[in-house]
């Protein structure tokens, strides 16, 4: 690696260290993603390649819950087909979850509803009761939403929690489309959850709930899911839905932590230098100064947005 980096360094512009780091930093990068891309192009040429895999699909055949509407009847699966009523080894669906499902889905008699589907990258997402006898696991993802500003439509994602999984047919195309059932943060809470601070790898949101501490609750399509993320709730609790203490903390995925880091350093050259090049005899400024935290942020954006930019081109 380190001789890579200094035959890169060589094409990079000697023109400041923030030139000089930013270009051989972003260079490195790009020969790793393309040095992974020729592995995993090579393993599959090896290996074969099922493509069926590039599509979201469920982790097994049949469902782990069938849920009847009108009789109020729920049945678990195993994978046998065999059903039987709810014990302590399948987990139990609440209330909660089945009144979200008739709410959203007025339409549906009955739903096949599952714990696990594979994204189309083949990592795991699970929202189960008790996950192979080990207790209650419903991850939290990134969602892809859209919204309209000043008449461009942006993407943006959201941290949510998963709570379960099931199948619709799609009118439009007649096939059946995989559907995820998610309880979703309040995005105005960011950095306003009390007792908590925001840092440069993290942020703290509060779980949305109603006026009457009822989860809000939403169905998207597992298409719209654009991974799992890293979030740990400020207080344990084994109930799936916690009104009273709904704040949680969500850590930054670690490929933008490079970003991160790429910001810091251009941040702090530029702020313990009074000019380009020529270091500082005052005090250096603080690393908790709400301006200097606020401008790696910034730049961690920029870099971010770029970095966006040049993939779509």
């Amino acid at each position: 690696m380190k001789t890579e980096a200094k035959g890169i360094s060589r094409t990079a512009q000697q023109r400041g260290d923030t030139t000089f780091l930013t270009q051989t930093m972003s260079r490195l990068q790009d020969r790793s993603l393309l040095d992974c891309f020729a592995m995993h192009l090579e393993e599959k040429s090896i290996m074969g390649y099922d493509h069926a895999n590039e599509v979201d699909h469920f982790s097994r055949t049949y469902p782990h819950f069938v849920y009847d509407v009108d009789t109020g009847q729920i049945c678990s699966v195993n994978r046998k087909n065999e059903t039987q009523c709810p014990d302590s080894k399948s987990g139990y669906l609440s209330s909660e979850v089945t009144d979200a499902l008739k709410k959203h889905e007025p339409g549906m008699k009955k739903f096949e509803i599952y714990n696990e589907v594979i994204l189309r990258d083949n990592s795991r997402l699970r929202a189960s009761p008790n996950y192979t006898n080990l207790g209650p696991w419903y991850d939290y993802v990134n969602v892809s939403w859209e919204r309209d500003t000043n008449g461009v439509v942006e993407t943006y994602l959201l941290p949510a929690k998963c709570i379960c999984f099931f199948r619709k047919d799609c009118q439009q195309t007649g096939d059946k489309e995989i559907l995820a059932l998610v309880h979703t943060v309040d995005h105005r809470s960011v950095g306003k959850v009390s007792g908590r601070i925001d840092t440069l790898l993290t942020r703290n949101y509060r779980m949305q709930y109603d006026s009457k501490g009822q989860p809000v609750t939403h169905v998207v399509p597992v298409a719209s899911i654009d991974s799992a993320i890293r979030c740990f709730p400020h207080n344990q609790s084994n109930r799936l839905f916690n009104s009273n203490s709904p704040g949680i903390t969500y850590l930054l995925p670690r490929n933008h932590w490079a970003y991160m880091w790429m910001a810091m350093n251009e941040a702090l050259i530029e702020s313990n230098s009074i000019h380009p090049g020529k270091a500082r005899n005052r005090k250096m400024n603080s690393l908790c100064s709400n301006n200097w935290l606020e401008s790696v942020r910034e730049r961690y954006k920029r870099f971010l947005n770029c970095s966006a930019d040049k993939a779509d081109s």
